[in-house]
Protein backbone atom coordinates (compact mmCIF):
# COMPACT_ATOMS: atom_id res chain seq x y z
CA UNK A 1 0.00 0.00 0.00
CA UNK A 2 2.90 2.53 1.08
CA UNK A 3 4.31 1.91 -2.12
CA UNK A 4 1.31 2.36 -4.37
CA UNK A 5 0.68 5.61 -2.90
CA UNK A 6 4.57 6.62 -2.88
CA UNK A 7 3.93 5.91 -6.79
CA UNK A 8 0.61 8.10 -7.07
CA UNK A 9 2.18 11.04 -5.25
CA UNK A 10 5.37 10.74 -7.14
CA UNK A 11 3.35 10.76 -10.67
CA UNK A 12 1.90 13.64 -9.52
CA UNK A 13 4.89 15.72 -9.84
CA UNK A 14 5.35 14.69 -13.71
CA UNK A 15 3.17 16.43 -16.54
CA UNK A 16 3.55 13.13 -18.61
CA UNK A 17 2.36 9.78 -17.25
CA UNK A 18 5.39 7.57 -16.56
CA UNK A 19 6.26 4.51 -18.59
CA UNK A 20 5.32 0.87 -16.87
CA UNK A 21 8.06 -0.45 -17.94
CA UNK A 22 10.29 1.98 -16.98
CA UNK A 23 11.24 2.28 -12.68
CA UNK A 24 11.51 5.48 -10.64
CA UNK A 25 15.42 5.22 -10.40
CA UNK A 26 15.54 5.82 -14.40
CA UNK A 27 13.10 8.55 -14.12
CA UNK A 28 15.26 10.01 -10.88
CA UNK A 29 18.44 9.91 -11.73
CA UNK A 30 19.82 12.82 -14.72
CA UNK A 31 22.79 10.09 -15.53
CA UNK A 32 20.18 7.56 -16.84
CA UNK A 33 17.26 9.38 -18.06
CA UNK A 34 17.08 9.54 -21.71
CA UNK A 35 14.71 12.06 -22.61
CA UNK A 36 12.69 11.69 -25.82
CA UNK A 37 11.23 14.26 -27.91
CA UNK A 38 7.79 12.81 -27.42
CA UNK A 39 7.74 12.36 -23.67
CA UNK A 40 9.33 15.32 -20.93
CA UNK A 41 10.22 14.13 -17.58
CA UNK A 42 10.94 16.77 -15.04
CA UNK A 43 14.89 15.93 -14.98
CA UNK A 44 16.88 17.61 -12.33
CA UNK A 45 19.09 20.34 -14.18
CA UNK A 46 22.37 20.51 -14.19
CA UNK A 47 24.23 23.67 -12.37
CA UNK A 48 27.44 24.94 -13.57
CA UNK A 49 29.64 24.48 -10.76
CA UNK A 50 32.31 26.68 -10.96
CA UNK A 51 29.24 29.74 -10.62
CA UNK A 52 27.57 28.15 -8.22
CA UNK A 53 30.80 27.69 -5.84
CA UNK A 54 31.73 31.33 -6.60
CA UNK A 55 28.30 32.68 -5.25
CA UNK A 56 28.44 30.38 -2.10
CA UNK A 57 32.33 31.57 -1.63
CA UNK A 58 30.92 35.32 -1.81
CA UNK A 59 27.94 34.43 -0.07
CA UNK A 60 29.77 32.99 3.01
CA UNK A 61 32.86 34.87 3.44
CA UNK A 62 33.01 37.61 0.18
CA UNK A 63 35.32 35.24 -1.11
CA UNK A 64 37.75 35.51 1.63
CA UNK A 65 39.54 32.03 1.89
CA UNK A 66 41.09 33.06 4.98
CA UNK A 67 38.42 34.07 7.21
CA UNK A 68 37.11 32.40 10.42
CA UNK A 69 33.91 33.36 11.56
CA UNK A 70 33.07 33.63 15.85
CA UNK A 71 32.02 29.73 15.55
CA UNK A 72 35.25 28.57 14.13
CA UNK A 73 33.59 28.12 10.39
CA UNK A 74 36.33 27.61 8.50
CA UNK A 75 37.50 29.42 5.16
CA UNK A 76 36.15 30.88 2.21
CA UNK A 77 32.58 28.58 2.27
CA UNK A 78 32.94 28.52 5.83
CA UNK A 79 33.44 24.55 6.49
CA UNK A 80 32.20 23.43 10.08
CA UNK A 81 33.81 20.31 11.43
CA UNK A 82 30.70 17.70 10.15
CA UNK A 83 30.71 19.21 7.24
CA UNK A 84 34.93 18.37 6.83
CA UNK A 85 34.31 15.08 8.32
CA UNK A 86 31.74 14.58 5.50
CA UNK A 87 33.71 15.17 2.68
CA UNK A 88 36.52 12.63 4.43
CA UNK A 89 38.44 14.07 6.59
CA UNK A 90 39.64 12.07 9.52
CA UNK A 91 39.11 13.35 13.14
CA UNK A 92 42.54 14.46 13.95
CA UNK A 93 43.32 16.26 10.77
CA UNK A 94 39.79 18.00 10.99
CA UNK A 95 40.12 18.97 14.52
CA UNK A 96 44.22 20.22 13.32
CA UNK A 97 43.26 22.28 10.26
CA UNK A 98 40.63 24.26 12.12
CA UNK A 99 42.71 24.40 15.39
CA UNK A 100 45.93 26.12 13.59
CA UNK A 101 43.13 27.82 10.29
CA UNK A 102 43.34 30.84 11.97
CA UNK A 103 47.37 31.56 12.63
CA UNK A 104 48.11 29.50 8.96
CA UNK A 105 45.66 29.98 6.47
CA UNK A 106 48.15 28.02 4.10
CA UNK A 107 47.29 24.67 5.76
CA UNK A 108 44.14 24.66 4.03
CA UNK A 109 44.78 26.87 0.85
CA UNK A 110 42.12 28.24 -1.72
CA UNK A 111 42.82 25.39 -3.81
CA UNK A 112 41.59 22.34 -1.85
CA UNK A 113 39.09 24.41 0.05
CA UNK A 114 37.45 24.52 -3.72
CA UNK A 115 37.81 20.95 -4.26
CA UNK A 116 36.39 20.03 -0.96
CA UNK A 117 33.05 22.28 -1.55
CA UNK A 118 32.88 20.38 -4.76
CA UNK A 119 32.95 17.16 -3.13
CA UNK A 120 30.69 18.59 -1.08
CA UNK A 121 28.34 19.31 -3.31
CA UNK A 122 28.23 15.79 -4.72
CA UNK A 123 27.65 14.58 -1.86
CA UNK A 124 24.61 16.64 -0.79
CA UNK A 125 23.49 16.09 -4.52
CA UNK A 126 23.44 12.53 -3.56
CA UNK A 127 22.13 12.44 -0.51
CA UNK A 128 19.45 14.37 -1.84
CA UNK A 129 18.89 12.71 -5.07
CA UNK A 130 15.42 11.52 -4.04
CA UNK A 131 14.13 15.29 -3.36
CA UNK A 132 15.78 17.07 -6.41
CA UNK A 133 13.47 14.85 -8.41
CA UNK A 134 10.29 14.86 -6.31
CA UNK A 135 10.33 18.94 -5.20
CA UNK A 136 12.20 20.29 -8.14
CA UNK A 137 10.40 23.25 -9.66
CA UNK A 138 7.60 23.11 -7.21
CA UNK A 139 7.17 26.13 -4.89
CA UNK A 140 7.09 26.16 -0.99
CA UNK A 141 6.19 28.97 1.05
CA UNK A 142 6.45 31.35 -1.95
CA UNK A 143 10.34 29.92 -2.61
CA UNK A 144 10.42 28.00 -5.63
CA UNK A 145 12.81 24.89 -4.99
CA UNK A 146 15.47 24.03 -7.43
CA UNK A 147 18.99 22.18 -7.35
CA UNK A 148 21.27 25.55 -6.57
CA UNK A 149 18.76 26.15 -3.63
CA UNK A 150 18.86 22.97 -2.15
CA UNK A 151 22.54 22.48 -2.53
CA UNK A 152 22.64 26.14 -0.61
CA UNK A 153 20.70 25.10 1.75
CA UNK A 154 22.11 22.13 2.40
CA UNK A 155 25.26 23.53 2.71
CA UNK A 156 23.98 25.93 5.34
CA UNK A 157 22.05 23.63 7.46
CA UNK A 158 22.94 20.08 6.57
CA UNK A 159 20.79 17.94 4.09
CA UNK A 160 18.83 16.23 6.73
CA UNK A 161 17.30 19.49 7.54
CA UNK A 162 16.66 20.19 3.65
CA UNK A 163 14.50 17.37 3.96
CA UNK A 164 12.78 18.19 6.98
CA UNK A 165 11.92 21.14 5.44
CA UNK A 166 10.34 20.08 2.10
CA UNK A 167 8.44 17.42 3.70
CA UNK A 168 7.09 18.95 6.04
CA UNK A 169 5.85 21.64 3.37
CA UNK A 170 7.74 24.42 4.93
CA UNK A 171 7.31 24.06 8.73
CA UNK A 172 10.19 23.26 9.82
CA UNK A 173 12.77 25.68 9.15
CA UNK A 174 16.49 25.21 10.63
CA UNK A 175 18.31 28.49 9.91
CA UNK A 176 22.03 29.01 9.54
CA UNK A 177 23.93 30.47 12.76
CA UNK A 178 24.55 33.71 11.26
Amino acid sequence: MKKLLFFIIFSLFFKENVKKDQNLYEICNPQVVVVESSTKYNTVRKINESIFIDKMGYLESTNNWRVTNKYNYIGEYQFGYLAMRDIGYSRSKTRYIRKNFRKNPNIWPKEIQDDSMLKLINKNRYYLRKELCLFNDSTINGYRISEPALLAAAHLGGAKNVKRYLYSNGKIIKHDAN
